[in-house]
């Protein structure tokens, strides 16, 4: 399996959890959206509704191969390149906004949501790049790209996980976990 093959495959996977995430946690997910850009509850679902559909129809067309390809991969570019600057933009301007993308956390968009942001963009760029190389009988220097972009999707993924003391957070319930630390001090 190629690397291209498998970035269309992970985005698509990252694309439809992120999609049944929101659908999950739907009226939550319209109230913070709501909460942080003040509009009617009817706006709000609309373009909550809009992402996620564009979410899911963007992991179908990931997953299936030939002519999509190119631009299924153009617009999760254009996707991830929107999330990462409104990542940005919560950071810079200080507002807070839970998009429960990747479970029911409660916990603001941050700089380990950039980071992952950042990498699943180089991932878009990756597929891309390998693509319109294999359009001109893919080359040894396409080969080296790929190994470019593997160790610079490492180097972010290391970041990620040394900025982020609570990582292991997200694969726990928060919840729990609290729990768990109230019982041992009893």
């Amino acid at each position: 399996m190629s690397f291209a093959l498998f970035c269309h495959y992970l985005l698509a996977w990252v694309l439809a959890i992120a999609a049944l995430q929101k659908c999950r946690s739907w009226r939550q997910f319209v109230a913070n959206l709501q909460q942080l850009l003040p509009m009617p509850y009817t706006l709000a679902a609309l373009f909550s509704a809009l992402l996620i559909a564009t979410e899911v129809l963007l992991a179908i067309m990931l997953w299936l191969p030939g002519a999509w390809w190119n631009f299924s991969a153009g617009l999760t570019l254009v996707l991830f390149i929107g999330f990462s600057g409104f990542i940005i933009w919560l950071l810079r301007s200080g507002r807070r906004f839970s998009c429960q993308c990747f479970g029911h956390s409660q916990q603001p968009l941050g700089k380990a949501d950039l980071y992952r942001s950042v990498l699943l963009l180089a991932l878009a760029i990756a597929m891309l790049s390998v693509e319109q190389a294999a359009l001109v009988a893919f080359s040894v220097a396409a080969s080296g790209v790929e190994q470019l972009l593997l160790i610079s999707c490492a180097l972010l993924w290391a970041l990620q996980l040394i900025a982020l003391p609570q990582w292991w957070s997200w694969f726990t319930d928060a919840d729990a976990v609290a729990d768990d630390k109230a019982g041992e001090h009893q």
